[in-house]
C-alpha cells in the first residue's frame, strides 16, 4: 500500500517561532505535548485515506482536536473558533499563527469516518504509553468496575406523538431520497394530512378517535409498500444504502405500533360504550396499550435510547456507561455504553478480557458493588482466571433476622432451621435456578420464633441456589481481612465517574445514537486518562496568570 502524504501547513515562519517562544508554557497542553505521543494515529488511520487527490489533515492533528473539544466541552463550531483564536492550542497542534483554513465540518466528518472502534484503538495506544512509563500494570493492582447513568437529549412523547415521529421519518426519507415514491405516496394516501399534530384542548373522545385514525393510517402506510406498483419501484431503487434505510424505518414503525397499540376488540366492554368510560366505541378501531413492554422505544429519532431506573425512586431516559478503573492509579482501563434498562455487569467480562489481551496485565481481583455479585458474573470472571469481589446478593426469600442462621447440609441434602427442624421436601425453581426447600407446616405453626423467621401464613421455605457453594465461599472471603480491604477501595471509582459525568459532560451527552455516544465516551476517557498520566508523572508548569502587585495607594489629603 502506498504511503499516505498528509497535508503540510508549511514550515513555521520566523514570526511563528518568535510568538511561540515568547508564549509561556501552558499548564496542561504543554505537558500533554511533552509526555504523550500522538504520532501513532497517522499510521493507525492510514487505511481510511487514499494516496490520490487532495492531501488530508494528519490524523494525529485531528485526534488532538477531538481531545481539545472534549476537554473544553465544545461544539464543532465552537472548537473551530477556539483553535483560530487560541495561540496555546495552535502551538499544541503545530499550526502557524496565521492559519485560518480549519473548518468545523472536518471535525464531524473525521469523527464519523473513524468510528468508535478506531478511537477505542487510540485509547489503548495511550494506555500502552502509560504502561511503558510504569504508571500502571502492577500485578497486585485491583480493578474497580461500576456503571453510571446519563440523560439523553431527547423528548419523551406519548404514544400518539411517537407514532407521528415514526411516520414522519419514513415520509421525509422518501421525500429526500426518492421523490417519485413520495409523489405516489401523496397521491394514494394524502400523507401530509396525517402528519398534522392534534390540536390542544380537544376532548377525550376526539383524542381516542384521532389516535385510532392515526394507527389505521400507519398500517395503511406499511401496506402501501406492498402494493405491486410501489414494490416494483422500490426494488429498482439504485441507492442500496438508502433502500436499506427505508426498510429499517419500516421495521421501526412496525415495532412502535406493536409496542403501543392494540385492536379495540381486545378491550373488554360493549361496543356501544362511550369513550369517556375508558372503553372503545364502535368508531374506534385501535387503542393505546396499557401493558407496554419494558424494552420499548421511547423516541423514534433515537431508537437506541431506553428508560431505565437507577433505584426505585430515580428513573432516567438515556444510556448507562460501565467503566473499569485501576484502583491504584485511577486510570480508566475501559468504558462501554449500554442501554439504560440493561443490568449492571453486562460489559464487565468483555472489558476485563479486552484489557488483558491488549496489554498482558492481569489484576489481583476485580471489585464491584452488589449488582455484580450474582453467580453468572462470578462464573464469567472465573473463566478469565480473575477473582470477582462483590457483596453477595440477599436471597429472594430472605425474611427476618434469622436468615443467616439457616444451615444447608449438602450430604443429606436438607436445610436445618435455627430451631433444629429439618426440611421435609424440595422442588426446583427454574426461574431462580435453584431448589426451594420446604419445612413442615406443623413445626412452623408452633415455633416460638415464627414471627422473626417468616411472614408466610403457611410453612417456611428456604431457597438454595445451584451456585450455593460458590456464593458461600464468596461470602467468607468478603468477611475476611483481604476481602474487607478490597471492598473498601470500591468508592474510589466514584471520583472517576464525577470527572466523566460532571467535569466533561457525559451526564448530559450530545449524541443520541449508541455508536456516536460510544465515540463520545472513549474520547472523554482519553482526556481523563491524559490528566491522570500528567498527575502521576508529577511535573507541573507554573501559573501563567500575572497577578498585579499589591501597592499601597496614597490617599488624597483631606481638607480640614
Amino acid at each position: 500500500m502506498p504511503q499516505i502524504q498528509y497535508k503540510d501547513f508549511g514550515q513555521l515562519s520566523w514570526e511563528d517561532y518568535m510568538v511561540y517562544n515568547n508564549l509561556p508554557l501552558h499548564p496542561f497542553w504543554s505537558l500533554v505535548e511533552k509526555h504523550v505521543d500522538f504520532s501513532f494515529a497517522d499510521k493507525l488511520c492510514a487505511p481510511l485515506y487514499s494516496p490520490r487527490g487532495q492531501r488530508p489533515i494528519a490524523p494525529s492533528i485531528k485526534l488532538k482536536i477531538h481531545l481539545i473539544q472534549r476537554y473544553y466541552g465544545l461544539s464543532d463550531r465552537e472548537t473551530e473558533m477556539r483553535i483560530i483564536g487560541d495561540l496555546f492550542l495552535k502551538r499544541f497542534l503545530g499550526l502557524p499563527v496565521t492559519c485560518m483554513s480549519f473548518d468545523h465540518s472536518t471535525i464531524a466528518l473525521d469523527r464519523s469516518r473513524m468510528g468508535s472502534d478506531l478511537f477505542h484503538a487510540c485509547h489503548h495506544y495511550i494506555l500502552a504509553q502509560a504502561l511503558a512509563k510504569g504508571i500502571w500494570g502492577n500485578q497486585g493492582d485491583r480493578w474497580l468496575v461500576d456503571a453510571f447513568h446519563t440523560f439523553a437529549p431527547v423528548s419523551i412523547p406519548n404514544a400518539h406523538g411517537l407514532i407521528l415521529q415514526a411516520i414522519g421519518r419514513m415520509v421525509r426519507h422518501l421525500k429526500r431520497h426518492h421523490p417519485r415514491l413520495h409523489d405516489l405516496l401523496e397521491r394514494d394516501l394524502d400523507i401530509s394530512r396525517v402528519l398534522r399534530p392534534l390540536p390542544k384542548g380537544v376532548g377525550r373522545k376526539e383524542q381516542l378517535l384521532a389516535f385510532s385514525r392515526l394507527v389505521a393510517h400507519a398500517y395503511a402506510l406499511l401496506a402501501w409498500f406492498e402494493n405491486e406498483e410501489v414494490a416494483a419501484i422500490f426494488r429498482a431503487w439504485d441507492d442500496a444504502d438508502e433502500r436499506q434505510k427505508s426498510l429499517e424505518l419500516k421495521a421501526l414503525l412496525t415495532r412502535i405500533l406493536a409496542e403501543n397499540t392494540k385492536p379495540a376488540s381486545q378491550v373488554q366492554g360493549k361496543d356501544d360504550d362511550p369513550p369517556e368510560s375508558g372503553r372503545p366505541s364502535s368508531e374506534i378501531a385501535y387503542v393505546e396499550r396499557t401493558d407496554k413492554p419494558q424494552d420499548r422505544i421511547v423516541n423514534a429519532h433515537a431508537p437506541d435510547i431506553r428508560r431505565g431506573a437507577k433505584s426505585k425512586k430515580l428513573t432516567f431516559v438515556g444510556d448507562k456507561v460501565e467503566t473499569l478503573v485501576s484502583a491504584e492509579t485511577g486510570l480508566i482501563l475501559s468504558a462501554e455504553p449500554m442501554a439504560g434498562n440493561a443490568s449492571d455487569g453486562q460489559k464487565m467480562a468483555e472489558m476485563v478480557r479486552d484489557v488483558m489481551e491488549h496489554h498482558g496485565v492481569c489484576p489481583r481481583e476485580v471489585v464491584a458493588d452488589g449488582a455484580y455479585g450474582y453467580p453468572k458474573y462470578r462464573r464469567q470472571m472465573e473463566e478469565l482466571g480473575v477473582r470477582l469481589t462483590a457483596p453477595v446478593p440477599v436471597p429472594h426469600n430472605a425474611a427476618g433476622p434469622l436468615q443467616e442462621r439457616f444451615r444447608y447440609d449438602s450430604r443429606q441434602d436438607v436445610v436445618i432451621c435455627p430451631e433444629g427442624h429439618r426440611s421435609v421436601g424440595k422442588f426446583y425453581n427454574p426461574r431462580m435456578r435453584g431448589h426451594q426447600y420446604r419445612f413442615d407446616k406443623a413445626a412452623c405453626t408452633g415455633c416460638p420464633v415464627r414471627s422473626l423467621c417468616t411472614t408466610s401464613r403457611s410453612e417456611r421455605s428456604f431457597f438454595i441456589s445451584d451456585h450455593y457453594d460458590m456464593m458461600q465461599q464468596a461470602k467468607r472471603y468478603n468477611q475476611s481481612e483481604a476481602g474487607q480491604a478490597a471492598l473498601s477501595l470500591r468508592p474510589r471509582i466514584e471520583r472517576v465517574h464525577n470527572a466523566l459525568k460532571n467535569h466533561h459532560g457525559l451526564k448530559h451527552p450530545r449524541s443520541k445514537s449508541r455508536e456516536r455516544f460510544r465515540t463520545e465516551v472513549i474520547l472523554t476517557v482519553m482526556v481523563v486518562n491524559i490528566k491522570t498520566i500528567l498527575k502521576r508523572v508529577g511535573e507541573k508548569v507554573g501559573s501563567i496568570i500575572r497577578h498585579a502587585s499589591r501597592v499601597r495607594t496614597r490617599m488624597a489629603p483631606v481638607c480640614p
